[in-house]
């Protein structure tokens, strides 16, 4: 089974644009690691949990 890799995006629209993927990419990249060192699925959910809800919080404070 092959894994299907998203392709970075050559042509963005701005910068804006690339700052998203840029992020989008660090997300799926921090998800991964959490996945690789943790050594059951209930402690993998729990620390996703914990990092989607404190991404989340940094998203909604004011710049």
């Amino acid at each position: 089974m092959k894994l299907k890799i998203p392709e970075l995006n050559p042509v963005l629209q701005s910068e804006s644009d690339q700052r998203r993927e840029n992020r989008y990419l660090a997300h799926c990249g921090n998800i991964a690691l959490i996945l690789a060192y943790t050594d059951s699925v209930a402690h993998a959910k729990a620390r996703i949990e914990e990092y989607s809800r404190i991404t989340n919080a940094e998203q909604e404070e004011p710049k």
